[in-house]
């Protein structure tokens, strides 16, 4: 009886604790570590003026990998025009959308394991309208770096042309999570590199598009890596 009561109170309490409203003070804290970490930072930058020529013709997609998802703060200019992050309904995800929200990236938290089909008509029409979307292309939950067609299939329906990024940082912090997620840290050097990958065509395989998105990603996250001095691709 005492176990069963234990774990009714402990369910209630994590309902608690996943309100928006008890998120807030965290999300609050990570957008301000975020912001000191990325103020105080030395940046490089690539890729940005063909992505904002890109922009302003219409929608695109920024595709990365979720265990750089913490450069989402960083990776888009506001005068580009609106951009969405798409977020997992777990409690990472909603604490992460929470923090974005406050650099003025609106987010769309997706379900992990049923069809978002009344979350993907809006998003479709938010798209057509102008809005750009940012994708953690292996997430919510992995396995890492493992390309999903999220973005081939946004792609595809909409013709907007995928935009991978690569980010890197010499101070940060690295997560004993399923993603490796890096936390910045304030100080050094950070790297954004932008890579056009292109439109997904109708008609192509899509587990070609698929594995070759995934080889693109993963060559632009190494490249951060490797030119900011790692010894070797940051897992």
């Amino acid at each position: 009886m005492a176990a069963g009561m234990l774990k009714r109170v402990r369910r209630r309490a994590e309902a608690v604790l996943a309100t928006p409203a008890a998120q807030a003070p965290l999300a609050s804290g990570l957008a301000w570590h975020l912001r000191r970490a990325f103020e105080a930072t030395e940046w490089q930058v690539e890729g940005r003026d063909g992505l904002a020529r890109d922009a302003a013709q219409g929608p695109v997609i920024l595709a990365l990998w979720h265990g750089r998802l913490m450069c989402a703060a960083r990776f888009w200019d506001t005068s580009w025009g609106p951009l969405t992050t798409l977020t997992s309904q777990q409690y990472p995800g909603r604490l992460a959308g929470q923090a974005f929200r406050r650099f003025g990236l609106p987010t769309v938290a997706m379900h992990d394991r049923r069809t978002n089909r009344s979350e993907s008509l809006a998003l479709a029409r938010a798209m057509r309208s102008g809005m750009s979307i940012g994708v953690a292309v292996d997430g919510p939950l992995g396995p890492a770096r493992v390309a999903k067609t999220v973005p081939l299939d946004w792609s595809r329906l909409t013709g907007a042309p995928i935009w991978c990024v690569g980010f890197s940082m010499t101070r940060f912090r690295q997560l004993s999570s399923w993603d490796n997620l890096l936390v910045p840290k304030a100080g050094g050097s950070g790297l954004l590199l932008y890579r056009r990958w292109g439109v997904a065509q109708k008609g192509q395989p899509s587990d070609d598009m698929r594995a070759d998105l995934e080889a693109a990603l993963n060559e632009v996250t190494d490249a951060a890596d490797l030119r900011l001095g790692h010894l070797a691709p940051l897992p």
